[in-house]
């Protein structure tokens, strides 16, 4: 008897109650984009300060009946100042992934990044993100400081590269 109990302790703290315990966590679903402006053969990268004060890619959540596309042009557009219709998405870049903490409880987030071409560089940034600005791609490949991020940057500036 007492051998069933030790294999079923060794299930739940096995690979399947780690999936378990994956499957409680919230999801939250969020998409974004690398917006850049092109203008007399120079190119610009557009990064906001986000509420941490850190350097990043405007990104939300995806709200009911929108497609991921749209909800990055959204988000781009109410973080940014940018009007919606000077915004176009040119492809999808990937998604990232990560588990934060939040009041104690763990969420898996997923979030899908485009490509986005903006037709004029005027900003008036929302009260959630700390500043936007224009950057060479350089530079804003540098200033990124979250890693997942800066993995879509590189993928973005190789894109912009071939445009």
């Amino acid at each position: 008897m007492p051998e069933k109990n030790s294999k079923a302790s060794a299930k739940k703290s096995g690979p399947n109650e780690a999936r378990s315990q994956e499957s409680r966590w919230k999801r939250e679903f969020s998409a974004g984009g690398v917006i850049f402006h092109s203008h007399n053969g120079k190119t610009h990268v557009l990064l906001i300060k986000d509420s941490y004060g850190r350097w990043s890619l405007p990104k939300g959540h995806i709200e009911k009946g929108e497609t991921s596309e749209q909800a990055a042009l959204r988000e781009c557009a109410e973080e940014t100042g940018i009007p919606l219709g000077d915004l176009k998405a040119v492809e999808k870049l990937g998604d990232i992934k990560y588990v934060y903490q939040l009041h104690g409880k763990k969420i898996f987030k997923a979030v899908s990044f485009f490509l986005v071409e903006s037709k004029t560089t005027a900003l008036k940034h929302q009260w959630e993100v700390q500043d936007a600005q224009w950057f060479s791609p350089d530079e804003a490949a540098e200033k990124i400081e979250y890693a997942n991020t800066k993995e879509i940057m590189k993928k973005a500036l190789k894109r912009i590269k071939g445009l």
